[in-house]
């Protein structure tokens, strides 16, 4: 008889956070010239996500964003997954 398979339940928001349990120090996010490892893009999320709480955004807000194509829109992508907003 197989083994049953384990599985590490997740919510969506913590994906990063297990990204750099496993690979921490393997790039995440190649960009141009630029990498950040997964261990650094966790370090950007949380310091997007800080600086909206900061802003006083709470969680069921409404975001609009207009960005070009930049790393950061991945960064701000993440963290409002995080935090539960909602991007329109």
């Amino acid at each position: 008889m197989a083994a049953t398979p384990t599985y590490e339940w997740l919510m969506l928001g913590d994906g990063v956070d297990r990204a750099v349990r496993m690979w921490g120090e393997r790039p995440a996010v190649i960009f141009g010239d630029w990498y950040w490892t997964c261990a650094d893009f966790a370090f950007e999320v949380d310091r997007v996500a800080k600086g909206l709480m900061a802003l006083g955004a709470q969680r069921g807000d409404h975001a609009a964003v207009w960005m070009t194509n930049l790393s950061e829109w991945l960064w701000l992508l993440t963290c409002e997954v995080q935090l539960q907003r909602s991007r329109v």
